[in-house]
């Protein structure tokens, strides 16, 4: 036998044994750790594969959490709404008890009236108030075109103060308004969207303005605005204001920035009654009254130009959510916020000093009620639709952790099976190299002796 033969067959047992003792230690690994990869170099396919099937389900854990936010957004623009709601049915409640009118007297109604102007002012509130991040929920005090807040050819008792009555649409034709202010000092407004002053009393000096705290320095901040009408950015441009001498049988006629229209003069003192006619109505122009306690307004007209063709006042609200991973349209979902006015439900002209009037009121009430309850059923409609979208994403996310274990996940049955086949083969290699072993130191017995 030859000596250096035994020790080679030694060597070849350490080497089998160091294999099956790494084959062991992966087993060992993905045991503890239950990951089938531990590092890169295992397998760069199916590793690349996990990688990609994480970042998946940790994107659909966020939209998870956008649809939770969604729901939280809804629920929110509900409850505003339903405050609204609950608003408008005392206002209700209030027209119908002004409307008998066996037991009540016209002091009573006043002091209904002035419950529906609380009720009123906390609608307003409410519009103002339920917003996340600056938008507002379910509407807010936009402009309203004329004829949305006007009947046509009929009379309209109004507070004054600083009322702008609406937007007269560009291609309105055959305009005409007639205010009566009583025997106080009511003034029509005649304005362009850029702040332009067409027609009516100066701002300068006249109690009709001051009165109500306007001027110079706040009339940008208090009047010229969105809210009333007016284009952002909009600033007040008295430069042009036409007020001639009053003549209401010939109203003196101009034309300005390319408006031509008639104006009947400020009609105070002495006079009450003050008249606008515009032909054709070449752009957007804003009317609105401003002096004190209330007065009638009329207006009437030709034809109004069809809602599609309009100029946007109050823009619907739409907010966007990312409910799906793939970062496509159909992975979007539009949330679809109310533009509500009270001024467009027509609720700030409610009145109940009167069996008659009461009885108007409640028909502007009822018709708000319809507005309001379709934008309720907008709302339960995007959460139905929130509703499948979580299912799907749930779905999906079940989808993606099965895919990732099969992908990444040590199979502990085999992996058991593994590591008892290496546990054996690691056992006869030690036989092996302990036999290889006793070969060897005989042999060197044998040579020493």
């Amino acid at each position: 036998m030859r000596f250096g033969g035994v020790w080679s067959g030694v060597e070849s047992a350490n080497r089998r044994l160091g294999g099956v003792q790494t084959d062991k230690q992966e087993a060992i690994a993905q045991l503890s750790s239950g990951r089938r990869i531990q590092h890169a170099g295992d397998d760069v396919a199916r590793l690349s594969r996990g990688v990609q099937t994480s970042a998946k389900i940790r994107s659909q854990l966020q939209v998870k959490r956008n649809i939770q936010e969604g729901y939280s957004l809804l629920q929110s623009a509900q409850a505003a709404l339903s405050d609204f709601r609950d608003g408008m049915t005392r206002m209700r409640e209030l027209s119908v008890q002004a409307a008998n009118e066996a037991t009540l007297t016209n002091e009573q109604r006043g002091l209904l009236q002035a419950e529906i102007d609380q009720v009123v002012e906390h609608l307003h509130t409410i519009l103002k108030t339920n917003q996340i991040n600056g938008q507002r929920l379910i509407g807010q005090d936009g402009a309203q075109f004329l004829d949305e807040v006007l009947p046509n050819g009929e009379e309209v008792l109004r507070d004054s103060s600083v009322n702008m009555l609406g937007v007269i649409p560009a291609g309105a034709t055959g305009v005409e308004l007639e205010m009566v202010s009583g025997f106080l000092d009511d003034d029509l407004q005649l304005f362009l969207r850029d702040g332009t002053h067409l027609a009516g009393s100066s701002i300068t000096g006249n109690p009709a303005w001051s009165d109500n705290g306007l001027d110079l320095s706040t009339i940008d901040n208090a009047l010229i605005t969105k809210e009333n009408g007016f284009d952002t950015g909009a600033t007040y441009n008295g430069a042009s204001l036409f007020n001639p001498p009053y003549n209401l049988t010939t109203p003196s006629s101009t034309t300005i920035g390319g408006q031509t229209f008639q104006f009947s003069g400020e009609g105070h003192p002495g006079n009450y009654t003050e008249k606008i006619i515009i032909p054709n109505v070449t752009q957007d122009l804003v009317v609105g009254v401003v002096g004190s306690a209330q007065m009638l307004v009329k207006a009437t007209w030709a034809s109004m130009p069809a809602s599609g063709s309009r100029t946007e006042l109050v823009e619907s609200a739409q907010l966007s959510m990312e409910v799906g991973v793939a970062g496509t349209s159909a992975d979007r979902f539009d949330v679809e916020l109310g533009n509500l006015s009270v001024r467009g439900l027509g609720l700030d002209a409610v009145i109940v000093r009167s069996p008659t009037e009461s009885l108007e009121g409640i028909t502007t009430i009822d018709r708000a009620f319809e507005k309001v309850d379709a934008l309720m059923g907008q709302f339960a409609a995007n959460e139905n639709r929130l509703r499948v979208s979580e299912s799907q994403a749930i779905d999906t996310e079940i989808s993606l952790n099965r895919d990732q274990q099969i992908t990444m996940d040590a199979d502990v049955a085999e992996v058991t099976a593994e590591l008892a086949r290496a546990t054996i083969r690691e056992q006869g290699a030690q036989s092996i190299i302990k036999v290889q072993r006793d070969i060897a130191s005989n042999f060197l017995s044998l040579f020493e002796s």
